[in-house]
């Protein structure tokens, strides 16, 4: 006799398989999300806070972007030019204030 698979799947059966995959129902939780689409930082999609998403976006992007930046603005350049640029801070900010009007970069809530 054939076992129907449909009779052992069950709600029961379906949390425990799936209870350390989900997200829980509550609590704050966030993503960074450029071009409607979302970002993902070393697989990671989800953070437990605004701060977190935010520190997360720097870490990863910051030297990289800087150093992009430096390239086009800057052609011809040694490739770490940035670190001597006297405006490299105000870079950032500028890029990222360049990135949320152009490219609807935002830190959103999920």
């Amino acid at each position: 006799m054939e076992n129907n698979i449909k009779d052992y799947v069950t709600p029961q059966f379906v949390r425990t398989l799936f209870e350390r995959d989900l997200l829980p129902e509550s609590g704050e939780r966030w993503a960074i999300s450029i071009c409607g689409k979302i970002v993902t930082i070393n697989g990671k999609v989800v953070f437990p806070s605004r701060a977190q998403a935010v520190k997360a976006f720097y870490n990863f992007f910051h030297w990289r972007a800087m150093r992009d930046l430096a390239q086009v603005m800057h052609p011809g350049e040694e490739r770490y030019y940035y670190w001597r640029d006297p405006n490299r801070k105000s870079n950032w900010e500028n890029l990222k204030k360049a990135l949320a009007e152009k490219y609807d970069f935002k830190f959103i809530q999920v």
